[in-house]
């Protein structure tokens, strides 16, 4: 029993996955265009090259036996005989290789088990595992069937015309469908793509009501098949591979089955003409939107990344800016925490000596307790600029978030400069993101300072201001540092660009970047004696409630 126990599972799963092909294939016989034809669509070839990618050649047996059931099964009850099921065992055993090949092709030249994910992969996963696996089970099986005297040799061009292609839509149709569903556990829909996937559905059924019943409801034979553009447009871009895919097998499954019950504009008085435009509608509707669908997930992909690239140089350029305030902050914590020591060991004395009275214990821990908070405002605005977190917009009072930046900044400095600060009290609470605006003032402030390197100490000064100006709060951060060379003004916002001897060139690029993200402007002005004026803009869209 132990001996036979493990090769139970994948026999289960051989047997579930032949009886999918096999209902498949029936499914697909009943929409045959005309019973002397093969049908328009082999599922059974879709669904078994996905299968196998995903499974491996473990459900092989299985997939041999859901293609021998359909192909010896009609033969045998017509002519009967173990000469039908040989044939069909060979045909599966060609089955088998097309599926195997076609995995082969994709996991070569189409990224391996995730065809799905790039445009190039898709294309060359369809002209590969449709168009060129797919010639193996035709070559094998119609020649297979001729010798065997199931079909005649005068009919073996079209008879392997019609299961080549047969195949090659149910690759084209079906695997990409069942390939997208078992990428693993995807997410839930939220509420407004369920609405859409529901919108889109209906107008999709509503369009291609109108394409295949045109001629019984309003007895007129026009070729409104353009009007499916719009839907898989839409499709293409808003949909992700999962609901895409679906729609157009969907489609498709819907095309035959009109076609089949002479619905539509497919239907021509010879069957094998219905049949090629079918396919020719197949491989243009299932192949431009699974590429253009892949080619903009893409690029939804590159923009996932380029976000993640963007936040961790925003945390880089956050260290790089603590890096250089570290010797002023450390000395900053230093002066609470010493005067925390020499508090406790005052009062631990005058305890052990019995000299405290009431009011001493009492001034010497509100002592402590105003050192430890001196202490921690300062790691407050540490952790909040050098942890990485993902951006976030809540409600703040940007003023109070300028003070907090200036002080920590002040610190940093070692009193080597003092900003002044004019504040405009009148600016409502805004749902900006505290962490990347702190930055951008830091950088400027920064920024500031180093341009005033060869100014005399005496006549440096960093001025920060904030006022409410029309729908808008501006920000300006002015120096009287040694200004800038003339053109430099827009180039000191490009990346690795810097007027400075040290340093990567990356602040004032940072700063933009969070501007931006905020629908805000920046831009630098020259003042009127010297130094240098950065404006900030942040529209009040970004106000609360609004």
């Amino acid at each position: 029993m132990s001996s036979r126990s493990p090769s139970l599972p994948w026999i289960i799963e051989s047997l579930i996955v032949a009886a999918v092909c096999a209902l498949a294939a029936a499914w697909g016989q009943s929409l045959a265009i005309s019973p002397r034809h093969v049908t328009a669509v082999w599922p059974p070839s879709g669904i078994a090259l996905a299968v196998y990618m995903r499974r491996g050649r473990r459900v092989l047996p299985g997939i041999w036996l859901g293609e021998l059931i359909p192909t010896a099964l009609p033969f045998y009850e017509r002519d009967g005989g173990v000469k039908t099921i040989a044939i069909g065992a060979i045909v599966g055993v060609a089955f088998v290789g097309q599926v195997v090949l076609g995995r082969l092709l994709a996991q070569r030249f189409a990224d391996n088990d995730m065809p799905l994910k790039r445009a190039r992969s898709a294309l060359l996963f369809m002209l590969l595992a449709g168009g060129v696996a797919c010639l193996v089970a035709p070559s094998i099986g119609v020649m297979t069937m001729a010798g065997g005297g199931l079909i005649r040799w005068e009919a073996v061009g079209r008879a392997w015309l019609n299961w080549y292609l047969g195949d090659m839509a149910g690759v084209v149709i079906f695997a990409p469908c069942v390939l997208a569903w078992s990428e693993g556990k995807g997410r839930r829909l939220r509420p407004v793509e369920a609405w859409e996937t529901a919108v889109v559905s209906v107008a999709l059924l509503a369009t291609l009501s109108l394409i295949f019943w045109q001629e019984q409801w309003f007895h007129t034979d026009y070729p409104f098949m353009f009007l499916l553009l719009p839907c898989l447009t839409w499709v293409a871009f808003r949909f992700g591979r999962r609901r895409t895919t679906t729609v157009l097998m969907s489609i498709a499954t819907l095309a035959v089955w009109f076609t089949s019950k002479g619905h539509g504009p497919f239907v021509q008085d010879e069957p094998r003409t219905s049949f090629l435009l079918l396919e020719s509608f197949f491989a243009v509707v299932n192949g431009t939107t699974l590429i253009v669908a892949a080619a903009n997930a893409e690029r939804r992909d590159a923009d996932d990344r380029l976000d993640d690239l963007r936040q961790q140089l925003m945390h880089t350029s956050r260290l790089t800016s603590m890096s250089e305030m570290a010797g002023g902050l450390a000395h900053e914590l230093g002066q609470p925490l010493g005067a925390i020591a020499n508090n406790a060991q005052a009062g631990l004395r005058g305890h052990r000596n019995g000299k405290f009275d009431s009011d001493d214990i009492d001034a010497t821990f509100q002592a402590i307790s105003e050192d430890a908070d001196r202490a921690s405002e300062v790691i407050r605005s540490l952790r909040s600029l050098i942890t990485r977190s993902a951006p976030r917009r809540v409600e703040c009072d940007l003023n109070s978030l300028a003070v907090a930046i200036v002080r920590l900044f002040e610190r940093g400095m070692q009193g080597r400069i003092e900003v002044q600060r004019e504040l405009d009290s009148q600016i409502p609470r805004m749902r900006i993101d505290p962490v990347q605006i702190q930055q951008a003032l830091l950088n400027l402030l920064q920024n500031g300072l180093d341009s005033m390197q060869t100014t005399p100490a005496d006549q440096r000064t960093l001025r920060l201001s904030t006022s409410l100006e029309d729908d808008a709060v501006h920000i300006r951060v002015a120096d009287t540092g040694m200004g800038l060379p003339d053109g430099d003004a827009a180039k000191v916002f490009d990346s690795f660009y810097s007027t400075k001897d040290t340093g990567m060139g990356l602040g004032l690029r940072i700063t933009r970047l969070i501007v931006e993200e905020h629908e805000g402007k920046i831009w630098l002005s020259p003042n009127a004696d010297r130094g240098v004026t950065a404006h900030l803009i942040l529209p009040l869209e970004s106000q609360c409630g609004d």
